[in-house]
């Protein structure tokens, strides 16, 4: 048993509503819990080689200030293709994206 978080999404969205239906967009809405979700299941996932793979040694006070943000870009990236490597073989889904079209 696992916890899933069910994502209404709507097509079209109100900047390709007047388009033809093979250009519809829908709106990306990514909520806080979704994030706190992925955290978990990636925490899950990995479980004590957790800190084998993510990078811990990097410090950065505000998100919000590309100086402070760039130069771990590298790292950020490298870490990320590392913990997604690992969890190739253990994903398990954590959301349920319906589309509901007009």
């Amino acid at each position: 048993m696992a916890g899933i978080e069910v994502k209404l999404t709507a097509l079209p969205d109100n900047t390709t509503c007047e388009l033809n239906e093979n250009e519809y967009g829908s709106e990306i809405v990514v909520r806080p819990d979704t994030i706190v979700y992925l955290a978990c299941s990636i925490a899950k996932g990995l479980g004590k080689r957790l800190s084998d793979v993510i990078d811990v040694n990097i410090s950065i006070r505000e998100w919000t200030e590309a100086e402070q943000v760039l130069p771990h870009i590298t790292k950020m990236i490298e870490s990320l293709k590392k913990t997604f490597r690992k969890l190739e073989c253990c994903q398990t889904p954590f959301l349920l994206q319906p589309i509901w079209n007009k």
